[in-house]
Parts: structure tokens; sequence; C-alpha cells
């Protein structure tokens, strides 16, 4: 595994078209990566070099669009735009966003998840709530788009799939499986939605799904295989465009998906945040102390 940027928590990562990695930090800025290391900081920005940004993606134009503690960031010809609750619906912090087919995002407003959905279309702001669309949450967690359009969110108990202007909520007894604790959410290449599930603020106990998939008509469980009796906690979910699904716990496990099976890929040295894969097909994985790199054959 190639290693680089310790001592940086880094919880989010996205490409651009040309390769350049933008990467995220727990208050430790925004970083530039194209074989050279750039840190977004006052004296070279309108950023603080002290931002948390837990979201990135990118749009078809190659703007950077980045979540962060102080609102939403659009990085474009050098420059960046604030949007904040001055100028916008945001109320506060941004946890995860998504860059549609339409190059609208689509984020979580609010402070600790809370506040609904918000899209922005680059003219227009929509913010999402149970009072006015068919969430059943303004606690958002996750948000992902399929390749069909469709934005998909995961919520404290439900699914949530936001399609041509209709609603679909999945919830546990319409599933079969448990939705209390579902978390990070990730589109397959065969468009299967996969949801990693998150217990580290739970007490449960017992038999409890690890990592769930939709194929769009049944709900299944994916839990992963148990090593010595281990309670996994996952952090990270993600699929890649060779069809792999990732999933990082808080044990510092890696695993993965593939041909019909899980697999250990490895144990690193700290726990693993954000998994993404380059214009290369090498998985990045951001770590609470820098980044490791997969270079698979």
């Amino acid at each position: 595994l190639k290693y680089f940027l310790k001592d940086y928590f880094v919880i989010s990562i996205a490409f651009d078209s040309k390769g350049t990695a933008w990467i995220g930090t727990l208050n430790q800025g925004l970083i530039r990566f194209d074989g050279e290391v750039f840190h977004y900081n006052s004296s070279n920005s309108i950023l603080s070099d002290t931002i948390m940004v837990p979201a990135i993606d990118v749009d078809t134009f190659d703007n950077i669009w980045i979540g962060s503690n102080v609102g939403l960031l659009k990085h474009k010809n050098k420059e960046f735009v604030i949007s904040d609750k001055s100028n916008s619906p945001i109320t506060h912090n941004i946890r995860s966003l998504a860059v549609d087919k339409d190059n609208s995002v689509w984020f979580t407003n609010g402070d600790i998840y809370q506040g609904g959905i918000i899209q922005y279309n680059g003219k227009d702001w929509n913010l999402y709530t149970p009072d006015n669309s068919d969430l059943s949450s303004t606690v958002i967690y996750d948000i992902t788009v399929d390749e069909e359009n469709s934005k998909w969110f995961t919520c404290p108990d439900a699914v949530v799939k936001y399609s041509n202007n209709n609603w679909t909520v999945f919830h546990s007894n319409s599933s079969g499986i448990n939705f209390d604790w579902v978390d990070k959410i990730t589109v397959g290449v065969k468009g299967d939605i996969w949801i990693s599930c998150d217990y580290s603020e739970s007490s449960i106990t017992g038999d409890y799904p690890t990592v769930i998939k939709f194929n769009g008509i049944n709900w299944s469980r994916m839990d992963l295989p148990k090593i010595n009796n281990e309670k996994y906690i996952t952090t990270d979910i993600y699929g890649d465009s060779k069809g792999i699904i990732w999933v990082a716990t808080t044990g510092r496990e890696l695993f993965y998906y593939n041909h019909g099976k899980w697999n250990y890929y490895c144990k690193l040295p700290f726990t693993i945040f954000t998994i993404k894969e380059d214009n290369f097909g090498r998985i990045w994985l951001g770590t609470g102390n820098g980044i490791y790199i997969i270079e698979l054959p």
C-alpha cells in the first residue's frame, strides 16, 4: 500500500477529470493533490486552514462542490464561492453531498445531520423536509445518486428514494430488515443499492445487519463475515467501477465483496473513514492518519 498525508485526519475524497484529488479533513482544511500537496488556508484562499470538510463531489464541468462546517463551497477557475445561512437556506454543517446527472447538488442541511435535504441547481435552492415531502425525518445521514439519476437517502429508520418528483420510503416493516441504524449508501455497477449500518451509538446486541443490499425488488442482508465473533461497526461503503463493494470498519478492517462473496483484505494501522476510486482504478482509503492507496491487479 502506498501511504501519504501523514498526520492528516481524512474524511472525504473526490477526483476531477484530470485526476486531481480533492481531500477533505477533520478541522485541518481542504487539500488538493496533483502529485504535489497544496493546502488551502487563509493566506492563499478565503478558506480557514481549520475548516472541516466531510463531503466533496465534482460535476461534469469540473466544478468542485464541497460540503463543510461553514456551508457549501464551490471551486471554479481557482476561486471559491461560499453559500451559507447569509445567502441561502443552509443552516449550518453539511455532512453529505452528491452531484446528480443534471449537475444539481444535493446535500444534507444542518448541524448534527439535522435539517432535511437541499437541492441546488446553480440558481434555485429547494429545501426538502417532512413538512413538504415524504421524507421520514429531518435527519439525513448519507446521499447517493444512481445511474437513472434517482437520489437515495439514508435516515435513522428508513431508506428514501427520490425519482422523477416521486418519493418512495422503505421502512423496516416493508423490507423485512431492520433499518434503525442504516448509515452510508453506495451504488453497485449493476444498479444495486448497498448500505452499511453503524451501531456505534447503540447498545444493540444479538443478530443485526451490517450490510444491506437492494436489487430493485428485494432487500437482502449481506453481512460481513464474522472473524472471532467480532461485532462490526462500519465507517464507509463504496462500490467501484469493477463491481467490487468495499466496506471499512471501526476495527480498522477492510472487506470487499466480489464474485458473490466477502473477502477480508487487510487491517490498517488507522481507522478508514472514506473510500474512493481514482481515475486509474486505484482505491484510496482516507484514514485518521493519512491516505493509503491500493493498486489492484
